[in-house]
């Protein structure tokens, strides 16, 4: 039996927009670039009801992704809630979609980690459960996460890749020195990735690059994988190469700044 599996490999780390570019190509060279026209309208469309877009911008070897937004954060119970609607209009299946709503929660739980202490008395003691929580925190960049987790749902779906066959070349370089957001200036990786970095064991590396590579919510699409890590030197043999895909990222280096992604065949 033949089953489709992923093999990712974050030269320069992991992101959702770069993810879902890679993903994209994909698609587009298993399929054809009409569907995956198709795809993105059909998306926009619903999604426009709550002013967000995703963008597509054609590279070489892969897509440049952007997230046109009109509101920057949302509380995590509304995110959810939009979320499991557009999942449930889109007709995206079960196993899928429910990858989506892990992922948010991974998302959740590194920001509600990342937030404690305005949610703690001078003890560390919580003062709020996280269910209370959930009706509190606003998530940053709420609408690039939607896009993000649940367009690469539909993705991998569209591509039928099984969930279980999952694969990602160690090590993940997370970069270095400071990056300055909506929660001021903070050392990188950031508090969320450091939290979420403790569930996937020893896996990383800071790298030689001075800037943020791998983001909160592409770990926490990640971490919602849970792919087997495995050696450059081994990467090879976890599957056919079917067809492979970049996803660029926005930032420039002195190397190539692109997850590649391979949709590998997996014998039985």
């Amino acid at each position: 039996m033949v089953t489709y599996g992923l093999l990712l490999d974050p030269r320069t780390g992991i992101a959702g927009d770069m993810l879902i570019g890679a993903l994209s190509w994909i698609l587009q060279q298993k399929n054809s670039e009409k569907e995956l026209g198709l795809l993105v309208d059909e998306f926009n469309t619903l999604t426009n009801e709550w002013g967000f877009q995703i963008q597509l911008r054609k590279m070489s070897e892969g897509y440049l992704v952007t997230t046109v937004v009109c509101q920057e954060e949302m509380l995590f119970a509304t995110l959810k809630s939009i979320l499991h609607q557009l999942g449930t209009a889109l007709g995206v299946g079960s196993a899928y979609l429910d990858l989506a709503h892990r992922s948010l929660e991974n998302l959740f739980s590194a920001e509600m980690h990342s937030h404690k202490a305005m949610y703690s008395n001078d003890r560390g003691e919580p003062l709020v459960d996280k269910d209370q929580m959930k009706h509190q925190l606003h998530l940053h960049e709420a609408h690039d996460a939607i896009v993000d987790m649940l367009f690469t749902a539909m993705l991998l779906e569209k591509l039928k890749v099984d969930l279980q066959k999952i694969f990602v070349v160690k090590p993940i370089p997370l970069g270095r020195g400071t990056i300055t957001f909506s929660h001021g200036t903070l050392e990188v990786p950031v508090p969320a990735v450091r939290y979420l970095m403790k569930s996937m064991g020893d896996i990383f590396e800071q790298g030689n690059i001075n800037t943020e590579l791998t983001t909160p919510t592409g770990l926490s699409i990640l971490l919602a994988l849970t792919p087997t890590p495995v050696e450059r030197s081994q990467s090879d043999q976890v599957g056919k190469k079917l067809f492979v895909g970049k996803g660029y990222g926005h930032k420039k280096f002195s190397v190539e700044n692109a997850l590649t992604a391979y949709l590998i065949e997996i014998q039985s």
